[in-house]
């Protein structure tokens, strides 16, 4: 979700297979050379060397920025928010679709499922498998409340191809816990979280926003254990939706 700068998949920019039908400037060799070498004897494995000499540049793999320091660069150019303003920004990798909701002090919950609440909270694009990545949601309020306020993650399906599986804990054992990095930004001033979240998990970040103190001061924070996928804090008003 959001528009923020994510890391750029590098890819190699030459084309397969140019060259292969007529002589080139660069030396290329053309099918009547590659008929004679194979009349001469030469092995089906030097041939195929030359035939891959004759291809021309071979694309890269797609990179892609994977762990913390790859999803902050995600969330690192986000526009500048107004002193008024409050922004909860979550980064994750294409391994899981993690879904991201936050309940403000007037105890209004929004999520992918609800996007808006009467107290001026908006939630922006639902981020799934098959998106580019990193991926990120982001929570926005136009007025700053202060207060208490609850961030949840949940890990909602493990990325599959195809189709995305829904988690499992026993069939989902051995699967690697997922990196995750939470930005929130009080008008100027910008906190970061960060955390690893198993295959059906749930982690809950809180905090207060002072009246006079622009600064977020955290509460709670409950990392996920990224095998069990247990939190150590449960909070029966902040359920997974």
């Amino acid at each position: 979700m959001g528009t923020g700068r994510r890391a750029t998949a590098t890819r190699g920019s030459g084309a397969g297979g140019e060259g292969w039908g007529r002589r080139t400037s660069r030396g290329g060799i053309g099918p009547g050379l590659l008929g004679l070498l194979a009349r001469g004897g030469i092995g089906p494995g030097l041939l195929g060397l030359v035939a891959l000499a004759c291809a021309g540049p071979v694309a890269s793999p797609t990179v892609e920025a994977t762990g913390p320091s790859g999803l902050e660069a995600a969330l690192a150019d986000l526009p500048a928010v107004p002193t008024a303003e409050l922004r909860i920004a979550l980064a994750f990798g294409a391994g899981a679709d993690l879904d991201l909701s936050v309940r403000d002090p007037a105890d209004q919950l929004v999520d992918y499922a609800h996007p808006r609440s009467d107290s001026g909270l908006h939630f922006a694009t639902d981020r799934l498998c098959g998106d580019p990545s990193p991926r990120v949601e982001r929570v926005r309020a136009s007025a700053r409340r202060p207060g208490a306020y609850r961030v949840g993650i949940v890990h909602r399906a493990t990325c599959a191809t195809p189709p995305p599986i829904e988690p499992d804990r026993t069939r989902d054992a051995g699967t690697p816990a997922t990196d995750w990095v939470l930005r929130i930004d009080d008008g100027p001033h910008t906190e970061w979280r960060r955390g690893r979240i198993a295959p059906g998990g749930f982690a809950l970040e809180s905090f207060t926003l002072d009246a006079t103190h622009p600064d977020p001061v955290r509460e709670v924070g409950s990392p996920i254990d990224g095998t069990a996928g247990t939190t150590a804090n449960s909070d029966a008003r902040f359920s997974s939706p």
